[in-house]
């Protein structure tokens, strides 16, 4: 991901991933999407992004290659940092069913979480004469247990992106129910730390009103967090602690540790989708005058009301 991706991550439009096999229609989707029209896509290699709005609703939306190379390498990441995903099938090929069904389920594991999360799914190529019906595709992909998920709010259509089948009626959905996610997923940061894993603090962003010690947190926050990893593994640490009304979201790599202090009912997915997007961007750069500026803009900061402490050179 090019640290121009990991900023559009931290905008305000909605963060879609859309998956499906090779010539399912997810290119075609999104340049119906922006254009209102239908166009011969190019296959797409890697991601592909835009940014568009459906009334009152902002969307960036990462078209993923749906190559195997791709599905094994890029899926998990862009799956994990956005608010859903919209998955694509060609209805009219019976030979790719099965491969569909295991990535549409892959990719839904991926996502589960204890926040609510979208799933679109889409059955494409409906004006071909092959095309199987709805109720075939519902029962042969297993989509009736998405009804067990109770964080994931669902749709599937049939849909024609050539004729425009039931595309209104998917935008109608895609907007409805994103603003509700928007207004669940909001947050106001109150402190952002950066430390060695050693606990040594190399800066802090705090609101002037919060003002943590910077040495004594981090060394506290990488203490809890190498207990953790010794008592239950990397895997089974602990993402986030409770205190004073407040919630810590803690992430750590090899040589780093990363926090960011949230209010109580603040989202801890949108804040641990943040570090994680602030993470990917650190394994790309040494600089952290560089890695200050783009967290400060990640977290959409209003410095007036913030400090910083550094222990770094400038």
């Amino acid at each position: 991901m090019s640290s121009k991706n990991y900023l559009r991550f931290s905008k305000k439009g909605v963060p879609l991933a859309i998956l499906g096999l090779p010539r399912a229609g997810k290119t075609t989707f999104t340049n119906r999407m922006m254009t209102g029209q239908f166009t011969e896509p190019i296959p797409t290699m890697g991601v592909h992004f835009e940014r568009t709005k459906i009334q009152d609703a902002s969307f960036d939306i990462f078209d993923l290659g749906g190559h195997k190379i791709y599905r094994e390498t890029i899926w998990e990441n862009y799956i994990r940092l956005s608010y859903g995903i919209i998955f694509v099938i060609d209805s009219a090929n019976r030979e790719t069913i099965e491969e569909s069904k295991k990535e549409f389920w892959r990719s839904v594991n991926i996502k589960k979480s204890d926040e609510e999360f979208l799933i679109l799914f889409l059955c494409n190529k409906s004006d071909l004469e092959e095309s199987m019906d709805l109720e075939t595709l519902v029962k042969e992909l297993d989509l009736y247990k998405l009804a067990e998920i109770p964080n994931a709010t669902y749709q599937f259509f049939k849909v024609s992106m050539k004729t425009g089948e039931n595309f209104d009626h998917v935008m109608f959905w895609l907007q409805n129910k994103a603003n509700k996610l928007i207004h669940k997923r909001d947050i106001s940061p109150l402190m952002f730390l950066v430390g060695q894993r050693d606990g040594l603090p190399i800066f802090s962003i705090d609101r002037k009103e919060i003002k943590k010690d910077a040495y004594l947190l981090s060394g506290f926050l990488s203490a809890v967090k190498n207990f953790a990893s010794e008592i239950f593994g990397e895997e089974g640490t602990m993402q986030f602690i409770m205190s004073e009304g407040h919630k810590y979201i803690i992430s750590a790599t090899e040589n780093h540790i990363y926090a960011l202090l949230i209010g109580i009912n603040d989202s801890h997915e949108e804040a641990r989708r943040i570090i994680e997007i602030i993470n990917e961007f650190h394994r790309e750069t040494d600089d952290f005058n560089e890695l200050e500026r783009f967290i400060l803009k990640a977290l959409k900061l209003d410095m007036t009301q913030y400090e910083i402490q550094r222990t770094y050179d400038q």
